[in-house]
């Protein structure tokens, strides 16, 4: 799970929007898909995370068609174009926030439907979100918490971290769907192309699963 920067905002509408939320009797509207600002965010995450899922770096969006986004934004910093064709929801990291700010961007990422609805929303019910593996916080490295398994195409807590720290990560590879059965399938199919063209001598870029791809080249000397 690679590292965001999200600093760098083109849905600026709603960026001077959601800071004034709770401020001089502004009220924090309840969190909904059909607000007015919901696609400009799902855009501008899109855009920022490159068409990937935030968590498993999974391509939910071609990268042609992310390209295509950022000039759906006018003059005034809103999306005016359809809402993007993608199986991605905006999902919140730690959902304690959503029913009090469900529009903290520092708390948004764009997320393959399937682990935001049939892994996190189940597994956060017994995990708590920590910040050890949220990937836009400013000390956040995968290579620093995460290695990964080339047999068994799996990530797992880094040998060397506390207990603490070994017991926290795997817990949030577990909420975050890093493993998830569909995810482990297609990203073991990926890999296995990747390294198969890299034997042969092939200058191949992936375009998918980037930190897992990387951790394999790596320990394979490719």
């Amino acid at each position: 799970m690679r590292k965001l920067d999200k600093t760098n905002i083109k849905a600026t509408a709603y960026q001077k929007w959601q800071k004034n939320l709770g401020k001089n009797g502004i009220k924090i509207p309840q969190y909904s898909s059909n607000h007015k600002y919901y696609k400009d965010i799902l855009a501008d995450l899109l855009i920022i995370q490159n068409g990937l899922c935030a968590y498993t770096e999974y391509r939910v969006l071609d990268e042609t068609k992310v390209k295509s986004l950022s000039a759906k934004f006018d003059a005034k910093g809103q999306y005016v174009g359809h809402r993007p064709e993608t199986p991605t929801d905006l999902e919140h990291f730690d959902s304690r926030i959503k029913p009090v700010n469900g529009w903290k961007w520092d708390n948004l990422f764009a997320v393959f439907s399937p682990i935001n609805r049939d892994v996190k929303r189940v597994k956060e019910r017994t995990i708590t979100a920590n910040k050890i593996l949220k990937p836009d916080t400013t000390n956040y490295s995968p290579t620093k918490y995460l290695d990964y398994d080339l047999l068994a195409n799996i990530f797992y807590p880094k040998p060397g971290l506390t207990a603490k720290n070994k017991k926290v990560v795997g817990d949030m590879v577990v909420l975050l769907g890093i493993n998830y059965g569909f995810i482990k399938m297609k990203r073991t199919e990926y890999i296995t192309e990747i390294v198969a063209k890299k034997k042969l001598g092939q200058n191949i870029t992936a375009h998918q699963f980037l930190t897992s791809v990387s951790m394999t080249l790596i320990k394979l000397g490719l």
